[in-house]
């Protein structure tokens, strides 16, 4: 079955984002890869979700993510709230300067963590 240009492209930015999840010492711990955006958020969102189902504190670490847009900030917002209802936290580290401004702008600072 030959792809169209746009499933083509979605597959190539498909894998230039990627969500890791590992449980490290009772954490979990989301690794995020590459460039967010609406073309790769299932990507994130199916992360968060796994992260989110395993009932422990999570950890979004954004050292390689090298974009991400307003909706992957709400998807991790989402998915904060769904981990605080559980009764554990959700923190993000290592942010790059966009997203802290993203972050301050709509004035949800605590989800900050180290870096």
């Amino acid at each position: 079955m030959a792809l169209d240009g746009s499933a083509r492209r979605r597959k190539a930015e498909e894998a230039q984002a990627t969500a890791l999840v590992d449980l490290v010492d009772g954490v979990v711990r989301v690794r995020v890869v590459g460039e967010f955006d609406l073309a790769t958020a299932r990507t994130l969102d199916a992360a968060l979700a796994e992260a989110t189902a395993a009932g422990a504190d999570v950890v979004v670490d954004l050292t390689d993510a090298t974009f991400l847009d307003v909706g992957c900030l709400q998807l991790i917002l989402s998915a904060r709230r769904a981990v605080l209802e559980a009764g554990h936290l959700l923190t993000v580290e290592h942010p790059r300067p966009l997203v802290r401004r993203l972050v301050s702008a709509i004035h949800v600072e605590g989800l900050l963590g180290a870096g």
